[in-house]
């Protein structure tokens, strides 16, 4: 029994990864043009990274707060580090 769960869960750590790296490459594709065009603080592979991690994160504090207020901030606040434009 305990294999046949820890060979499910690295199954699903294995798909969970492949979704996030296949998010990664869109957002990178999307934030290439977005870079050139209006520049940007970091690489499109960095930012699309950190979106990714951002967004898991902004998920949970979702979930812990309920703040949408707080939710806007924080998004602004990373829009205005990587983006110069934002500031």
């Amino acid at each position: 029994m305990a294999l046949e769960d820890h060979a499910h869960q690295e199954r699903t750590r294995a798909g969970l990864k492949h979704l996030l790296a296949e998010l990664e490459t869109i957002l990178v594709e999307g934030l290439e043009s977005l870079c050139e065009r209006e520049g940007s603080r970091l690489p499109a592979p960095a930012m699309a990274r950190l979106i990714v991690t951002f967004t898991r994160g902004l998920a949970v504090i979702d979930r812990i707060y309920g703040d949408e207020a707080r939710l806007r901030a924080d998004t602004d606040a990373l829009l205005a580090l990587m983006c110069p434009s934002e500031a």
